[in-house]
């Protein structure tokens, strides 16, 4: 694209060339659907999946990916978390999004062109319930869009295809993320971080008519915040990170294999100074908001990725000894500019409106939430009476 601009006494600018990544159009496709699963299990949980692709590059590849660029076009049914040679290319959180899916279903356009070397290659892809089949909403809706989970990916250099979803791709349900849900949590054993049981992909024809390029905002890992040890009178382990917040937490400590830890998630206190979830609760269909993890020997390093939570405080349940060090609390939202600030001379006022723009961020979280604990799914119906101050406070209108 050539851009020049124009100022008040109508003087144009210079020429300036901008090259401008639009995405693929559907008729480019030439990768297929592949589900990683032998088997659904509708009324029940189930394993993450991971995928796997191992493929050749030249150095004239390498060279023209340097030039022209190396994208991978990716998305899912569930959620996709992507790395090519050990590395995660991007930081965007629970990819692809939340659209109607059966009408719109965003494709991720990631420049990869640093993450790729002359020789082999190898792309790992885990994939996760999500909004398209994890728990929803007050009463956790299941499988509302269906039943399975599937990758479609093409990654082209230059224009040209290079690595495609297809039946030589490999799949397993033997990693470390297990059980994962919006609304329970995830479960993660580190001592399979080296994938074993290794399987076919069954390929399907999910078709392309509902692919559109991201329209949206991507949600980012965003403020970070440290954690002390909370005093309270059950004398049990809770971490303070000092603010509520939405988003996860992440570990990083010394263990040893097969040690176990149940981080349990929540927002207030009781009455009494003690750890509850109680606030929050639908008393016939209970939140977790837990993540189980169990340690590998060596150095453990771990965040969740195929869910958030919403919370301050964060009670500790490990058969070993943990330093608060050991933890750090990342807020995710929707990356929004923000457009407003106030000060006045009142204090108290001054918080109102810093609450009123936290408030908004843990509520925007790719979708304007009704709250990011127990429901997590788009109300139009609570946001409708607070978007007009939303939009002074935040460009979220691409969110909206």
């Amino acid at each position: 694209i050539v851009l020049r601009v124009w100022d008040e006494s109508d003087i144009a600018s210079d020429e300036s060339h901008v090259l401008v990544t639009t995405g693929i159009e559907k008729e480019a496709w030439q990768a297929k659907w592949i589900d990683p699963e032998k088997e659904h299990a509708p009324e029940e949980r189930q394993r993450a999946s991971y995928l796997k692709k191992t493929f050749e590059l030249t150095e004239e590849d390498i060279e023209a990916g340097k030039k022209k660029g190396a994208y991978l076009y990716a998305t899912c049914h569930g959620l996709m978390h992507i790395q090519i040679n050990g590395e995660e290319i991007t930081d965007h959180q629970l990819m692809p999004g939340t659209q109607q899916y059966d009408k719109r279903l965003m494709v991720e356009t990631i420049p990869v062109e640093t993450f790729l070397n002359a020789g082999s290659n190898e792309i790992l892809v885990s994939l996760g319930d999500g909004w398209y089949r994890g728990s929803m909403g007050n009463s956790q809706v299941k499988n509302i869009y269906g039943d399975d989970i599937a990758l479609l990916a093409q990654l082209e250099i230059a224009g040209k295809p290079i690595c495609l979803t297809d039946d030589t791709w490999q799949a397993s349900q033997n990693g470390p993320i297990g059980l994962n849900d919006f609304m329970a949590g995830e479960e993660y054993d580190a001592r399979l971080e080296d994938l074993s049981s290794f399987h076919d992909v069954a390929v399907k024809d999910f078709g392309y008519d509902n692919l559109i390029c991201r329209d949206t905002l991507p949600v980012l890992p965003k403020e970070t915040f440290q954690a002390k040890w909370l005093d309270n009178p059950k004398g049990e382990k809770v971490l303070d990170f000092g603010q509520n917040l939405v988003g996860y937490v992440m570990l990083d400590f010394e263990g040893c294999a097969g040690k176990e830890m149940t981080l349990t998630h929540g927002e207030v206190l009781d009455a009494d100074g003690n750890f509850t979830i109680a606030n929050f609760q639908n008393p016939k269909m209970p939140v977790r908001q837990e993540v189980h993890y169990i340690c590998k020997d060596g150095h453990n390093s771990y965040h969740p990725t195929m869910t958030y939570m919403g919370f301050r405080y964060v009670k500790v349940e490990a058969d070993f000894d943990i330093d608060p060090s050991a933890f750090q609390a990342i807020a995710i939202y929707s990356d929004m500019k923000e457009t407003a600030t106030f000060s006045c001379g009142v204090e108290e006022v001054n918080q109102l409106f810093k609450n009123a723009l936290w408030s908004m961020k843990g509520n925007f979280v790719d979708v304007p939430t009704d709250c990011p604990t127990r429901e997590k799914s788009g109300y139009s119906g609570d946001c409708q009476a607070y978007i007009h101050t939303a939009m002074y406070l935040m460009d979220c209108y691409p969110v909206y």
